[in-house]
């Protein structure tokens, strides 16, 4: 076989083994999902396997303190409607509804049915009640001005520009004036070794969403996020695992903001 056909061949090759590897990983996720914070647990005992991935989770900076942490930075508080886009597995959810409590909303849409029905039996089991929806982040089944917070965590990375665009805007429409998008995800590496992690940790998703993740990776966020309308309220780097992420909270402008500024 002539060599040039063997090196075609290896190209071809690599895509589609790398995505393999990638679904076989993603299995565990789909089976445990990510660590659950206790006061979510409460007295439920996670089993063998759970406990397992969870502590590998943790060891990559994938544990409960990032959920908490989005909830702290967010500022949320009890009664407030919140909701949560992406929501995988549902474990930032529902946290979330810990923290409103009983006189408080969550929300959460996600394009995953196996995901929601995992965890629409999550919200049953510790009996916690959350609307998890099928929702499109580009066309959430929301009307506007009804949300206090909207929550987005380690998903934006995955869209398009042009989808991270239509994103914000919903997320604009949905959130009352004055509420706030408490947003999450990965920010421009700072040196050598910020860039040569993100390759590591997640090289097997970004293999296929280079193309996605840029604008993340070029530091373009803030400044898209101000131009769909927001005012960026703080901005807050954080490392996982040498990976560069940014905390970032947009506020939506209150009828008169100006007058009083």
């Amino acid at each position: 076989m002539q060599p040039t056909i063997i090196t075609l061949l290896i190209l071809i090759t690599i895509p589609f083994a790398a995505y393999g590897i990638r679904e076989l990983l993603r299995i565990p996720r789909r089976r445990a999902g990510l660590p659950i914070a206790a006061e979510v647990l409460q007295d439920q005992e996670p089993t063998q396997g759970q406990k397992m991935y969870w502590q590998f989770m943790h060891s990559i900076g994938m544990g409960t303190d990032l959920h908490r942490e989005i909830a702290r930075t967010g500022k949320l508080q009890p009664g407030e409607k919140v909701m949560d886009i992406g929501a995988g597995t549902g474990e930032l959810a529902l946290l979330l509804k810990t923290v409103v409590g009983k006189e408080g909303q969550v929300s959460a849409i996600d394009i995953n049915e196996h995901f929601l029905h995992r965890c629409r039996s999550r919200s049953e089991l510790y009996g916690l009640e959350v609307d998890f929806r099928n929702g499109n982040a580009a066309k959430i089944p929301y009307a506007e001005n009804t949300m206090d917070a909207v929550t987005c965590s380690l998903m934006a990375h995955h869209l398009t520009t042009a989808l991270k665009v239509s994103m914000f805007d919903e997320i604009l429409r949905v959130l009352k004036p004055g509420g706030r998008m408490i947003f999450f995800d990965l920010a421009q590496p700072r040196n050598f070794r910020e860039w040569y992690q993100v390759g590591a940790v997640l090289s097997l998703d970004l293999l296929f969403e280079w193309h996605c993740a840029s604008v993340n990776l070029r530091g373009e966020l803030p400044g898209m996020i101000e131009r769909t309308g927001f005012e960026i309220a703080e901005l807050k780097d954080h490392l996982m695992r040498d990976v560069r992420t940014q905390f970032i909270i947009g506020r939506k402008p209150a009828p008169g903001d100006c007058l009083n500024s």
